[in-house]
């Protein structure tokens, strides 16, 4: 069962990436159009926009919390950790650290394309997971390149509408695996395991577990 303190979420970024002025690893320069999350919590999406980011950033440092997103570590979270508040003082810590300089997963945060890696070798699209795990149906509409278009046309309906389907399907590929403990990636079953997994809402490690 899924812990209630468990947050699921994706991010739009408002830059293009034109691999002259922005490449693929200038994160901080990608800058944040949208970001919808869903929390257990309180069984409920919320959105969120650069004026309201840092009560997301609040939510995601709270004690035993699990984050869960698809390719987070290797994106979302390299892009968000550029809002993180900065407190220069010389006895400062700053509590926000969701970026990992690989693709392993923790049991703080819960990256399912990284436990897919980990459990084939390779790389896996969303789309493509979702189809196989899912069924056709459960493919997302449009593709994420076109977020920053959207967002300097001023189509921010559509915007947030496209942000919340990708969070939706996350949570629902992550309901899956909790129920059935695995997912379906180039025609075979991945066997999955979460970090909580045999574990209640308060027994929970944040260990990584051994593989």
């Amino acid at each position: 069962m899924i812990p209630k303190n468990t947050v699921v979420y994706d991010l739009e970024i408002r830059n293009n990436i034109d691999k002259v002025n922005i490449g693929w690893g200038d994160h901080d320069k990608m800058g944040v159009s949208s970001l919808v999350s869903f929390d257990y919590r309180d069984d409920r999406f919320h959105l969120y926009g650069e004026d309201n980011l840092h009560s997301f950033i609040q939510r995601l440092v709270e004690p035993k919390t699990f984050i869960v997103t698809f390719n987070g570590i290797g994106f979302d979270d390299k892009v968000l950790k550029h809002y993180q508040p900065r407190d220069t003082s010389p006895n400062s810590v700053t509590p926000f650290k969701l970026a990992y300089p690989t693709q392993e997963t923790t049991a703080h945060h819960v990256d399912i394309l990284a436990l897919i890696v980990k459990a084939t070798g390779k790389r896996a699209k969303l789309d493509d997971v979702l189809r196989e795990t899912l069924g056709p149906d459960s493919v997302k509409s449009g593709s994420g390149a076109f977020a920053p278009q959207m967002w300097q046309e001023g189509r921010i309906g559509e915007l947030f509408d496209y942000n919340l389907v990708d969070t939706l399907r996350t949570k629902e590929l992550l309901e899956f695996i909790d129920r059935e403990d695995y997912c379906m990636v180039y025609g075979r079953k991945v066997l999955i395991q979460l970090p909580w997994d045999n574990a209640n809402d308060e027994a929970v490690s944040y260990e990584e577990k051994p593989s």
